[in-house]
């Protein structure tokens, strides 16, 4: 089988996850330079399946519509099990991930989005208005700022106030671990099958949000 999977890297698994967690465009983009626009990698740590990487668009969108179904997407979803767990959408397949993701789509149409179109102008105004002409400013970390305001008033549906503060407070200790390379270590197969981290990272925001 592993014959009609398209080209990759022969490095060993784990040396092909440390460069992508290092490095993951420069690492990305340079097999995309050596084997185009499909490629294979190994980037799951020691034991990971084989997961291949497309770019083209056409190729993507058939993915997501089309073929859907033909794909078993969990080989790859369930590293992230230990920090979502078993019920988060991304984990789902098949008719249950429809069924979950048509409950969502009305949230994501129409008026709703033009709603919050205005609450997102409204962050990224707030955010933006103290910054001054000549002051250095990291660009990822105002970044950051505007999505976890997003994420707050826009996905969580939370207004300013003392719970709205609690759970930024917390939810900001949560996406700035995650986006630390060291936090891939995390989601290795070899670490999935511990829940302890994903509960303990997860326990907090939801005893900010009022959650059980």
């Amino acid at each position: 089988m592993s014959s009609s999977l398209p080209p990759g890297p022969r490095l060993p698994n784990l040396l092909q996850t440390a460069r992508l967690i290092a490095t993951p465009l420069g690492f990305l983009d340079e097999c995309a330079e050596r084997y185009g626009d499909c490629f294979t990698l190994r980037v799951l740590g020691l034991n990971s399946p084989p997961v291949v990487f497309f770019s083209d668009p056409e190729a993507v969108q058939a993915i997501f519509t089309t073929l859907a179904d033909q794909f078993d997407y969990g080989k790859v979803t369930q590293v992230f099990r230990p920090l979502v767990g078993h019920e988060s959408l991304i984990m789902q397949q098949g008719d249950r991930h429809r069924r979950q993701r048509k409950m969502l789509m009305p949230a994501l149409h129409g008026e709703q989005l033009n709603g919050y179109g205005s609450v997102i102008q409204a962050i990224t105004q707030d955010i933006t208005a103290p910054w001054a002409v000549g002051q250095t400013l990291s660009i990822r970390e105002r970044m950051a700022d505007i999505s976890l305001e997003v994420i707050l008033r826009v996905v969580f549906g939370i207004d300013p106030g003392p719970r709205c503060d609690a759970l930024r407070q917390r939810l900001a200790k949560l996406l700035e671990a995650i986006t630390a390379p060291l936090y891939s270590v995390h989601v290795f197969p070899t670490a999935a099958s511990d829940k302890t981290w994903g509960r303990a990272a997860l326990g907090g925001l939801f005893a900010a949000a009022g959650g059980n």
